[in-house]
């Protein structure tokens, strides 16, 4: 449910502390505004995965003493935020587009951001996007960051600054749903709820590095290759390619999917290379089958495999297109008899 913006009182926090709590936020943090603490809290013990939850006595008192603050929201247990930059030197709008690319479209959810949201600004895309998590996510570690300039906000890392808050440009920040700014503040109830493909994606950074493994995360390696992809790996399975990849799929079921892939992969890069075409086609039954059988969970597990099965993937392709990958032919301008075919691997 969604409370309206009415003023009570003089000051960021004055006027919008009550009402975060009232729409259903359990903490709404006094932060400074402006010189060298600006952004950090006024009170201490309430923040970070330490931090206890302030009753509604204490909450009152902040209200009255600290009504000049800005103001920030610690955020529920089942609710996450990433924080996309896109200012300056920082590309987290960019990044976002390849992840989403790669993973799925992130659905449309509150922002809170000072920097607005006309198309002609460059800063346009920056700002903290909310969503609530499923409940299966509820107590997994989350990474500190998704990828390049997009950090990730947790009830115990960090927190969001929104409305009536003044950024030290003097800009106000505000909510936004679908980029047209609200004039009601919104629950946790109103978030959209992130997709399972990125729950599975962020657990698998935080499984691979721990809290900072977003940091070494390398986009612009899974853009080079899913673009080398859409460049040589499309149209139409040509002989050699509809013969080869009903083998690649076979030889996931006997044996070590993680060889079976590799090969697969080598061998359809080395053939697209050579001018062959349609390896898409023919390595998407082989991916989901390698997904299948290496993110495969035991009773009572979590289903965080996927995830790390679907970044081992990508990793094998952007390592074949690296090795092999350079020199593409410019036509399929012979489709070589398969018996004389090197389908066994031994030569690669």
């Amino acid at each position: 449910m969604s409370t309206r913006m009415t003023p009570e009182e003089d000051g960021p926090y004055g006027k919008a502390a009550r009402a975060y709590l009232k729409a259903g936020w359990p903490e709404s943090l006094p932060i400074w505004k402006g010189g060298s603490r600006d952004k950090q809290p006024m009170v201490r013990g309430y923040h970070g995965r330490e931090g206890i939850w302030p009753d509604k006595t204490t909450a009152q008192m902040w209200a009255s003493r600290y009504r000049l603050a800005n103001v920030a929201l610690r955020l529920p247990k089942w609710v996450i935020g990433l924080d996309v930059d896109q200012y300056d030197d920082k590309c987290g709008a960019d990044t976002l587009d390849e992840l989403q690319a790669d993973i799925g479209e992130l659905p449309t959810t509150y922002m809170s951001t000072s920097r607005g949201r006309d198309g002609a600004d460059p800063d346009a895309m920056s700002g903290i996007r909310l969503f609530a998590v499923p409940a299966d996510y509820d107590d997994v570690a989350w990474p500190s960051q998704a990828g390049p300039d997009i950090e990730v906000i947790t009830w115990y890392e960090r927190y969001a600054i929104c409305w009536p808050s003044l950024h030290r440009t003097g800009k106000v920040y505000q909510w936004y749903l679908d980029g047209v700014p609200v004039r009601y503040l919104p629950s946790p109830e109103d978030l959209a709820v992130l997709p399972v493909d990125w729950c599975e994606y962020l657990v698998s950074l935080a499984n691979r590095g721990g809290s900072h493994a977003g940091a070494t995360f390398d986009v612009s390696a899974a853009s080079s290759a899913r673009q080398w992809m859409e460049n040589y790996g499309g149209g139409d399975e040509c002989a050699y390619i509809a013969e080869i990849g009903p083998r690649w799929l076979a030889a996931m079921s006997n044996g070590s999917a993680h060889e079976a892939a590799k090969l697969a992969v080598a061998q359809a890069v080395k053939a697209a290379a050579e001018g062959h075409t349609g390896i898409n086609s023919a390595l998407w039954p082989v991916r989901e089958s390698f997904i299948a059988r290496v993110g495969a969970r035991g009773a009572g597990q979590r289903r965080r495999g996927e995830g790390k099965a679907t970044s081992e993937w990508r990793a094998m392709v952007a390592g074949a297109i690296k090795q092999w990958g350079g020199d593409v032919a410019e036509s399929d301008s012979v489709c070589y008899d398969l018996a004389e075919a090197d389908l066994d691997g031994r030569n690669g």
